[in-house]
């Protein structure tokens, strides 16, 4: 392509751009001023008055930027004024209801885990025992991991096994239809077997060996096989439906 096509070429798409929009930071200036030095060696005589009409439009384009930015400064001068103003004139009510109706409150939930859990017992284990109260009664000591697991505080169950486990019990379920009920899959002889079993279900679910989905129309979660690629989500079981269930 000839020099004076290309000239053409930017000139049209100049007009182009100030056409579809108003805003001048649309233009991209600066590449075509970096085009333009380029094709500078290259243009005749008859060549330069189109030149001249590129640069005299960018040079448009760049103080309409600049007046935008001169207005845009003043314009935020401004608001802060009458916002300053607009709290001065306001009641102690109207105040609250403005702040209370722009409020956007940041929300976080922290589960904790069964591995958690079993750290905290180690933590607790390990510590140095605890002196008598004064004023009599038992002295409080450090309770083993068997105490602890005859009174009930720890189970002795190891998770791996409860996840091999959960995960056999699911497969066998999915062999006929694809897709098994959520409770059917978690549900134990107790609630204490129960949550352990959805617990071991979410490790499965998260290392991409199985899923859980809902079914809205039937209100309903199940179970299928993992690895059907998309977007990793997150499904909120409630557990005491299952847990009911069993009883």
């Amino acid at each position: 392509m000839s020099a004076e096509g290309r000239l053409r070429e930017l000139l049209e798409e100049l007009l182009e751009t100030l056409r579809a929009s108003p805003d001048p930071f649309k233009v991209r200036v600066r590449e075509l001023l970096e085009e333009l030095a380029k094709l500078l060696p290259q243009l005749s005589p008859s060549e330069l008055p189109l030149d001249a009409e590129l640069l005299y439009r960018l040079a448009e384009v760049v103080k309409k930027q600049g007046e935008w930015l001169a207005s845009e400064a003043s314009t935020l001068a401004l608001g802060r004024l009458v916002a300053a103003l607009k709290v001065r004139v306001l009641s102690e009510r109207e105040l609250a209801l403005q702040l209370l109706s722009a409020w956007r409150p940041a929300i976080a939930l922290e589960q904790v885990t069964f591995t958690d859990m079993l750290r905290a017992v180690e933590y607790m284990g390990g510590r140095r025992p605890r002196a008598v109260f004064e004023g009599g009664g038992e002295p409080v000591g450090v309770v083993g991991l068997e105490e602890a697991a005859a009174l009930g505080v720890v189970s002795r169950v190891k998770l791996e096994e409860v996840v091999e486990r959960v995960g056999r019990r699911a497969l066998e379920l999915l062999e006929g239809s694809g897709a098994a009920r959520y409770a059917e899959v978690v549900r134990g002889a107790d609630p204490y077997e129960t949550y352990l079993n959805a617990y071991a279900l979410s490790l499965l679910s998260s290392a991409g060996e199985l899923d859980v989905v809902y079914d809205p129309l039937g209100d309903e979660f199940y179970v299928v096989k993992g690895g059907g690629g998309g977007e990793p989500s997150s499904v909120a079981v409630p557990l005491a439906r299952v847990v009911e269930g069993a009883g």
